[in-house]
């Protein structure tokens, strides 16, 4: 496989290859001896190449720091190894914040809201967002709750996710249609945006990219940044105050709707009710059952979180 990827690309052969730890596998991290690095990913399909190579390559263009899939000899954005597609892509300057509850945590957050808000502004510009599936929580949620919901709540004996959840459908029935949406990353957690003198300085992994309501991604930011601090009780007392920072940052690049405002708490249930699902699916129920305590801390906490997010500046 080295060799092929050499070859493509036309990389030095001396380098230094290694696996990187990511939930599907399949990712490697090369290192030239003149001190270029690049990362070599396996992907679904040359479709999906073909569409993230337009959609970063865009991007790019219009002023967002990311690493489009680099073109081979042939110009052609992957290689096929077998039966597998791989794709090679630059390393970006920045780094990646592991610890989200250190002094100057609250203006980390709030340069991740406003990070995310100036990435929403070109995705919702972007011509071909047709091309990119349609996320719909409320229907993945209603069908949990069909068929699935009470199996998994019982093996994890719980009620008050199915609780929750059920009043989640009802909310997302009612209100979900009304949210602004567009093209969004669907996977902008800390370790997906790369810093750089207090800002967000790159994003990276836009294999989730979607057609969906604009509040799950700053969402999905902060349960990252709360499963990540979960186990300390002084992490979750401060997680509010990030709440408030990260959509504060979010707001001031672009306003967030008083609709949005009321969704958030039940944004937040909804992504947690999703990971536990699909943790479900794949027999991962230590997993599950981390998210079902979360959505339980949530729930008691919903009076700080909807606080939270009345302090948003405007």
């Amino acid at each position: 496989m080295i060799n092929a990827v050499c070859q493509a690309w036309g990389l030095p052969g001396d380098y230094s290859f290694t696996p990187v730890d990511s939930f599907h596998g399949g990712v490697f991290k090369l290192n030239t001896k003149d001190g270029h690095a690049y990362y070599l990913k396996r992907r679904p399909d040359e479709g999906h190449v073909v569409r993230e190579f337009a959609l970063l390559s865009w991007l790019s263009e219009h002023g967002i720091a990311v690493a489009p899939p680099l073109l081979t000899h042939a110009r052609q954005p992957s290689i096929g190894i077998g039966d597998d597609v791989f794709a090679l892509y630059p390393a970006l300057s920045g780094q990646a914040s592991a610890d989200h509850y250190a002094p100057g945590a609250e203006e980390q957050a709030q340069a991740y809201g406003t990070g995310i808000a100036h990435l929403h502004e070109r995705l919702a510009e972007y011509p071909h967002a047709p091309d990119f599936r349609s996320f719909d929580p409320h229907a993945q949620i209603t069908k949990w709750i069909e068929h699935d919901a009470q199996k998994d709540c019982a093996r994890l004996k719980t009620d008050h996710v199915f609780d929750a959840a059920r009043a989640l459908c009802q909310f997302l029935e009612q209100h979900q249609s009304r949210l602004p949406a567009h093209l969004i990353h669907r996977d902008i957690h800390p370790a997906n945006m790369l810093m750089a003198n207090g800002q967000v300085s790159g994003y990276l992994d836009f294999d989730l990219a979607c057609v969906g309501i604009r509040l799950f991604d700053p969402c999905y930011c902060l349960t990252s940044i709360l499963v990540g601090g979960f186990g300390h009780e002084e992490n979750r007392d401060h997680w509010s105050a990030l709440v408030t920072c990260l959509l504060s940052g979010y707001n001031g690049v672009s306003a967030l709707q008083e609709n949005e405002r009321q969704a958030v708490f039940w944004v937040l249930i909804a992504i947690q009710v999703l990971f536990l699902a699909f943790s479900c699916r794949k027999d991962l129920f230590g997993a599950a059952q981390y998210n079902a305590n979360v959505i339980a801390w949530l729930v008691e906490n919903r009076q700080a979180v909807e606080k939270a997010v009345e302090l948003i500046a405007d």
